[in-house]
């Protein structure tokens, strides 16, 4: 994968990039659908790793923060809520039962910010997730480059899997939730994630149009930027959709397509796309670009 070509040296006023990566992981309902959800869900992580690993890379020179969240308002897995229920023999629910779904890990604790939209994710649940605690460190909801297992929270925290939760999906307001000035204060599910010094690179990857995300593309736009103080080369936007061209994603206007090409600093990618090379060299070039002309407030 490429690499910054500014890593040496470090450019100045860019020591510290936030990461944060909104991701989709919807997946069907029923039993029969589940080997084709791990299969989907250990395709895309292993792209998404790619395209992560070549940001990181070089984290050792970057004060690195990176989190993970769900676009769906909830990011636990739907047969989680028959867990605490006598599930075995439910073969007549609509959502499958705990005993026919190998991997599933119940929730780990009733932490409020298990259940919010944006919260960073810590324990992936759902088909072909990684259905354990993340090993994050000091209690954060995210991880920083330099905890010593930076690497195994990163791929641990990217294995989202599929699950049921899809009828709340909201892409594109998912990262202005997750850094609203409620989640990242002291006491916030996000606290301390969002740093005025650093700059901003949001990862959105979404199956779908947006329908559920209240506002307009502009104003979306608008609430992004007010993150960094409007400035805009503080924030890198990278959306893997539909509809931005070519094959197989078609060529049709989406509202997250017209999201990212509102972005002052954005890049388009294929979702469903098999090879992510394109797209990561795109990525690196366009945060390369920004992070060069960044400069900390101050």
């Amino acid at each position: 994968m490429p690499n910054f070509d500014t890593l040496e040296p470090v450019p100045e006023g860019c020591e510290k990039i936030d990461v944060l990566l909104a991701l989709n992981h919807i997946g069907g309902p029923l039993e029969s659908q589940q080997d084709e959800g791990r299969t989907l869900a250990e395709h895309e992580a292993a792209r998404l790793l790619g395209l992560v690993n070549a940001l990181t890379t070089e984290a050792q020179n970057y004060d690195l923060q990176v989190m993970v969240t769900s676009t769906t308002d909830q990011f636990y897995n739907a047969a989680d809520e028959l867990c605490y229920s006598e599930c075995k023999g439910m073969t007549g629910v609509p959502n499958p039962p705990c005993d026919i779904i190998p991997e599933l890990a119940c929730a780990a604790s009733e932490d409020e910010c298990d259940n919010a939209h944006g919260a960073g994710s810590v324990y992936p649940r759902g088909v072909g997730a990684i259905n354990k605690m993340c090993p994050t460190t000091e209690g954060r909801r995210y991880v920083r480059s330099q905890d010593p297992q930076f690497s195994e929270a990163l791929d641990c925290l990217l294995r989202v899997g599929r699950s049921d939760m899809g009828n709340f999906n909201r892409p594109a307001i998912t990262p202005i939730t997750a850094l609203k000035p409620e989640m990242i204060a002291e006491g916030g599910c996000n606290a301390g994630f969002l740093r005025d010094d650093a700059m901003l690179v949001i990862v959105l990857v979404s199956s779908m149009d947006e329908s559920f995300s209240p506002g307009t593309p502009a104003e979306w736009v608008q609430e992004l930027l007010a993150l960094k103080n409007n400035y805009a080369d503080g924030v890198v936007l990278v959306a893997l959709t539909e509809g931005v061209g070519g094959e197989p994603c078609g060529n049709y206007p989406t509202r997250i397509r017209t999201f990212a090409e509102m972005m002052p600093n954005s890049v388009l990618g294929c979702r469903s796309t098999d090879d992510f090379t394109p797209l990561v060299t795109a990525a690196i070039t366009k945060i390369d670009e920004v992070c060069d002309r960044f400069i900390p407030p101050g």
